[in-house]
């Protein structure tokens, strides 16, 4: 193997300061820099099953939502199964869903991930028709 003989490993998928702050937790249990790169760092704790550090990084990006990052955020977390982020950013634009739904996020969302913003409004439809029935 190429790795054996050169002494290194290769790891193309993800910038060095990530894989840092990766193998920073993976010793330590730490991740210092994580709300400098909570989203980044969330793609490679998925990857490498490192659940903890991904729930670390779920809660920075949850801390973090707005009317800006909601849609992004719902994206991110559908595609990494961050469950409690994607639970979060659903709330967020139950909450705010005039707003988010004229960013560029939801729009982004809207035409590339349909079932995404479908979910969201259906949420939305769902909370709407709970609330109207108390």
């Amino acid at each position: 193997m190429k790795e054996e003989k050169e002494g290194r490993v290769e790891i193309m998928d993800c910038e060095f300061e990530v894989f840092r702050e990766v193998v920073e937790y993976m010793y330590t249990g730490r991740a210092p820099k994580v709300n400098e790169m909570a989203e980044q760092v969330l793609v490679a704790a998925e990857k490498y099953d490192l659940g903890r550090l991904k729930a670390m990084c779920e809660d920075v990006l949850c801390s973090k939502l707005s009317v800006g990052t909601a849609a992004e955020m719902l994206a991110l977390a559908d595609m990494h199964n961050a469950d409690q982020l994607k639970i979060n950013a659903l709330e967020f634009i139950k909450a705010h869903a005039a707003a988010v739904t004229e960013t560029d996020g939801w729009r982004t969302i809207a035409s590339e991930k349909p079932h995404l913003s479908i979910e969201a409004l259906c949420a939305l439809a769902v909370a709407k028709t709970g609330s109207a029935n108390k």
